[in-house]
This record gives C-alpha cells, structure tokens and sequence, in this order.
C-alpha cells in the first residue's frame, strides 16, 4: 500500500515536471529520503522568458501542507503577484502565472 501511493506521488511530480518543460520553465526537482523531513519532493521550476516562478512541495502529511499554505504569503513584487495554493498535500508557490501553468 505505502509502496503505491509513493509511485503515485512520483508520476505526479514527473507530469507537472513534464507540463512546465513544455511551457519554457527550466525544472529541477529534489526528494527528500529523510525520515524526519516534512516534504517528500520539491520541483522548482523557472521560466526565464518571463520572471516566472513557482515551488511544488509535496508534503508527507495534510497538517504540514495547510501549515505551509497559510504561511504562504499572497503578495506583488511589482507587476508579478506571488500566490500560494494548495491541492491535497502538495503547495503550489511562486508568481500567479507560473502557480497557474503548474496547476
């Protein structure tokens, strides 16, 4: 059981990947094999046409995703507005564009 949901989590993190690539971001990705840590996975990704930017962290657990949502701050640095939102337990972060061409 634990065995599938973690293969679920990595073909999620290699498809948001795989969409950001298509749309000109320039992806890395980290996992944490730390049993302490909090998150499983980060994938940063900018697109350097644009400024764009977002963080996808996949939190191990829902309480730590919701921590992270609501410290997430929804701001404008000039004309790009950083958002924060979150899906399940994976927080989307980074300038609104890039938050949207992530989801």
């Amino acid at each position: 059981e634990m065995q599938r949901s973690l293969v679920g989590s990595e073909m999620c993190k290699e498809t948001d990947q795989k969409k950001l690539e298509k749309k000109g971001y320039a992806v890395t990705t980290a996992t944490s094999n730390d049993k302490e840590s909090t998150t499983a996975w980060t994938v940063t990704a900018i697109n350097k046409n644009t400024g764009d930017i977002v963080v996808i962290t996949k939190y191990n657990n829902s309480d730590d995703a919701k921590k992270a949502e609501s410290n997430g701050l929804n701001v404008s640095i000039g004309s790009l507005k950083k958002v924060t939102k979150r899906q399940g337990k994976i927080v989307f972060s980074g300038t609104e564009q890039a938050v949207k061409d992530a989801m």
